[in-house]
């Protein structure tokens, strides 16, 4: 009986863990509140609420939604939206929440997203299940129930015909990788599946911290990467790193150094990629000609740059155009903010290619060909591009999107050779002895112990009176005696 109430105990444990969905926002700028009847979120310092009316209560007739509006009146006195999940029509004004939405696809075969405001997409479940929004669409023309957009979302007119049903996603501003990404969470109220976000970010946050650390505690084996991430402006002389705190996170995750995030003229441009060891170009590229061409007229270089700038010399050169869909749309907006693990181990290979690759992390490129990149490619080198195709659904990516991948350091021994060209003698010796000062710690300590012993040998074996005498010498003097208190030597044959 005992154990029968125990195990019963255990169950209803484990079912109130199960249903329990909980939020708690780690990163991201949103708080979290939850009653027995809806879930609030509030973003904008509060200034933004989003209601959200519990599963399993019946709203159809917008009855409970009134009374609601009226119960918790103190968070809609600024401005507050009242929604009922799961959303069944939704809307999206912007391809950087495409995944967010596509994460909680309930069958595996059709996309959450009916209605979307624009034509580029990588993702076939969109191309194909989707109805275009007009800037002329109105409620009474659309039954949506949700339209997300963000700060970037071209389409000011649309948000606002449907601005009751509009929901704002922040993730374009917050600062760091992972606050993006956890915006997911924000997300899975709308549909139910507040358990499945956290478990899946948790995921992705111990994924990225593996990685972050694993560069962060072997700065002396990894060499801290001089980067240059840059696009060029279409109508003037300007570079500009565009979305620049985010990516100077990145990158120093990644163990690298920003070195510029504007320039406004070629002499200085080229003054600062003259010591850079990479070079990320994300200019719009029209593919009329080579990338790499395209980059020479972007940045000002010509053929003559190939023998004197180190970058070029070394082929380092960057693009975040490596997934692309069939008719040739980048995935780097649709698939960043989610997969900020997976980016940030992209950037890693590009930079230390000498590290250990596991066995699972590998992406199928073009060619059925393998490779441990995916969102960047070297147009130096001609690396290959990842196709997708526009119709397939799901989206056909590869299943390491969603593996654990943390890199491992074991046997690595240091890759500042490949890149010690890129510095004068005083800092590529300093950087060798930053990187072997365990070794020459230690040999020091060996020669300092090794001279000790020896000191200390020579010192007990002979003593002070007679340092400074030779061999024959010495023996002779443990060899005298003394007769009626004269000392004499006693004489050995070969003293003749």
């Amino acid at each position: 009986m005992f154990k029968n109430i125990i195990l019963l105990l255990f169950i209803f444990i484990y079912i109130v863990s199960a249903r329990d969905t909980t939020l708690n926002f780690k990163y991201a700028q949103v708080k979290y509140e939850e009653t027995d009847e809806v879930q609030i979120l509030s973003i904008n310092n509060g200034t933004l609420n989003y209601i959200i009316i519990k599963d399993g209560i019946d709203d159809s007739e917008g009855i409970f939604r009134l009374g609601i509006q009226q119960k918790y009146k103190d968070y809609c006195s600024s401005n507050c939206k009242i929604f009922a999940k799961p959303l069944k029509n939704t809307g999206i004004a912007a391809r950087e929440i495409i995944r967010f939405i596509e994460l909680f696809n309930p069958d595996g075969k059709k996309s959450l997203i009916k209605y979307f405001d624009g034509s580029d997409v990588t993702t076939g479940c969109v191309y194909s299940n989707t109805k275009k929004l007009q800037s002329t669409d109105s409620p009474s023309t659309v039954p949506l129930d949700g339209l997300f957009y963000t700060d970037s979302s071209s389409s000011y007119t649309l948000i606002q015909n449907f601005h009751e049903v509009s929901i704002k996603i922040g993730a374009l501003e917050e600062k760091t990788p992972l606050a993006r990404a956890e915006w997911l969470k924000f997300v899975s109220v709308f549909y139910g599946q507040e358990r499945e976000a956290t478990q899946l970010f948790d995921q992705i946050e111990e994924n990225y911290n593996c990685n972050r650390l694993l560069v962060q505690n072997n700065k002396h084996l990894l060499t801290p990467m001089r980067v240059v991430w840059l696009s060029k402006s279409e109508d003037q002389d300007l570079w500009i790193m565009n979305d620049s705190l985010y990516k100077t996170e990145l990158l120093k995750d990644a163990g690298a150094e920003v070195l510029t995030t504007k320039e406004s003229s070629t002499e200085d441009l080229h003054k600062v990629l003259k010591n850079a060891h990479f070079v990320i170009d994300d200019t719009d590229a029209s593919y009329e000609n080579s990338a790499l061409d395209e980059f020479y007229k972007n940045y000002k270089y010509d053929s003559n740059s190939e023998k004197e700038v180190n970058f070029i010399i070394k082929k380092n050169i960057l693009r975040n155009d490596g997934a692309r869909s069939s008719s040739n749309v980048s995935s780097w907006d649709e698939d960043y903010i989610i997969y900020p693990h997976l980016v940030l181990v992209d950037l890693i290979y590009w930079f230390h290619p000498k590290l250990p690759v596991p066995e699972n992390f590998n992406f199928e490129v073009s060619n059925n060909l393998f490779d441990h990149h995916y969102w960047f490619r070297n147009i130096a080198t001609n690396t290959a591009v990842h196709m997708t195709s526009n119709i397939k659904c799901p989206t056909g990516m590869p299943d390491i999107l969603t593996q654990a991948v943390c890199i491992n350091i074991n046997g690595f021994y240091s890759d500042y050779g490949d890149y010690s060209s890129f510095d004068d003698r005083v800092t590529i010796v300093k950087n060798y002895i930053g990187i072997y000062w365990y070794y020459i710690t230690f040999g020091i300590c060996v020669i300092v112990a090794a001279a000790g012993a020896t000191y200390l040998y020579v010192k007990g074996k002979y003593p002070k009176k007679f340092r400074g005498f030779s061999k024959k010498e010495v023996h002779s003097a443990y060899d005298a005696e003394e007769v009626n208190g004269h000392q004499f030597y006693r004489l050995e044959d070969d003293d003749f």
